[in-house]
């Protein structure tokens, strides 16, 4: 379950990176970044976030590092939501 949120959701890769709410600014960052140098509408964007689909290698590196930066950015995030609720505890 997702701590970060608690909405009762499975925390898997895709409520990460597209569902959570309590990652909304960094992913709409992530969003901007990828529609920029993909040109993509963002209608398969989990394969976008996964690399798959991009023949430009260029595209592929740009956009693996913003997914970095971004699950770099919702770790920080998740660790502060993560002590409060162990204090909470």
């Amino acid at each position: 379950m997702c701590y970060v949120c608690l909405t009762g959701k499975v925390e898997s890769e895709a409520h990460f990176l597209l569902d959570c709410y309590r990652y909304n600014r960094q992913r709409d960052k992530l969003f901007a970044c990828i529609k920029l140098y993909s040109g993509y509408d963002l209608e398969a964007f989990l394969d976008l976030l996964l690399g798959r689909g991009l023949a430009r290698k260029v595209s592929r590196r740009l956009i693996g590092e913003a997914v970095c930066k971004f699950i770099a950015d919702a770790m920080r995030v998740r660790k502060r939501v993560m002590k409060l609720v162990e204090a909470a505890k």
